[in-house]
């Protein structure tokens, strides 16, 4: 049996969204739901008390940001959109079969916490001085399966069993899939502090357990030795191996938890995204990890238009430098020009 939880919000600013992702335009005025995703800067800030991929797939026991977002363009066309002012904003969220979940409202923040596995229905409607538009998503909830054969036993329903096998070498060859167990051989101050941006499914949130790196360790009793020295990695593949299977950073770091995807991609059951959000949950700091700091500090995060104005997301001139998904697939695939949906 479905549950049906609804809430109305009252909003009397405008919201500014900059890094939009699977944005369509095909009338005068839209409705969007964003999944907010949340850096430590972000977080530090106090509006936010747990970070956030803004994928929409995550792991079960969860918080998930939601804002509403309203364009509306005189003639259709995306590059000619304008963030609208949003008067009003009914939520509505349908759980899966054994979800009980409920959409919370506060001054500054809209938020579920998933308590099931399985595809949770939003349902948005939006009203401002042009009219009134609906719209919905699908959040999927999931548990954390690690990319397995990390520890000599790949397990089922892993990445590496098959479907993604050359992705999982590729993968094997960068620093994402060392970091972990290059700093408990040879780090000076590794800490569990450092694990959260280094594992898979890291969330001490107490709703979070759902197969990750922490549920793993608190079972097990494991806590990162100290000092670090060369040898750790290894008997952590020997002795914990189900806590190795979800160490270093891997696939559902980017993706979100695999457990519903078998193939299927259908309600966001596994997520893909060009937003810098989905990085900025690790590199989103103004200290050590600066990545998105330096970005979000530069003309290339902004549009020229800002603060209300998108532009030339449909326009093939523009798109191949100015959007994320037209530079992944004209300048370093290759492809043909064509017009795109993503920022």
């Amino acid at each position: 049996m479905k549950h049906i939880r609804t809430v109305s919000i009252i909003c009397l600013s405008v919201l500014l969204i900059v890094g939009l992702s699977n944005l369509v335009v095909a009338q005068t005025q839209t409705a969007r739901i964003i999944v907010k995703g949340v850096t430590p800067d972000l977080r530090a800030t106090g509006r936010y008390n747990v970070l956030s991929s803004g994928l929409p797939n995550v792991g079960k026991g969860q918080k998930v940001w939601l804002e509403a977002l309203a364009l509306y363009s005189a003639d259709t066309t995306v590059r000619n959109s304008w963030v609208d002012t949003i008067t009003s904003q009914t939520w509505t969220l349908t759980n899966p079969p054994g979800g009980a979940a409920a959409i919370v409202h506060t001054d500054t923040t809209t938020y579920f916490i998933t308590d099931t596995t399985g595809q949770y229905k939003v349902d948005l409607s939006v009203t401002t001085s042009h009219g009134t538009k609906t719209t919905s998503i699908y959040i999927n909830s999931g548990k954390w399966l690690g990319v397995g054969n990390i520890a000599g036993s790949p397990g089922t329903g892993q990445c590496a069993l098959g479907c993604h096998t050359q992705k999982v070498i590729d993968w094997e060859n960068t620093g994402h899939a060392k970091v972990f167990a290059y700093n408990v051989d040879s780090s000076d101050h590794y800490a569990e502090r450092c694990v959260s941006c280094h594992s898979v499914g890291y969330d001490t949130l107490s709703t979070a357990v759902n197969g990750g790196w922490d549920d793993i360790a608190k079972t097990l009793g494991f806590t990162i030795p100290s000092p670090q020295h060369p040898g750790v990695w290894d008997s952590i593949k020997i002795n914990f191996p189900t806590l190795a299977n979800v160490s270093n950073i891997q696939c559902e770091n980017c993706h979100g938890p695999g457990s519903l995807h078998s193939g299927s991609i259908d309600n966001n059951k596994i997520a893909t995204t060009f937003s810098a959000d989905m990085c900025g949950q690790c590199h989103g700091r103004k200290t050590g990890h600066i990545k998105n700091y330096e970005w979000g500090s530069s003309a290339h995060a902004k549009s020229q238009g800002e603060p209300g104005e998108i532009e030339h997301m449909n326009s093939t001139s523009c798109s191949r430098c100015h959007t994320a998904q037209g530079f992944v697939n004209e300048t370093i695939g290759g492809k043909p020009a064509a017009t795109y949906t993503d920022v």
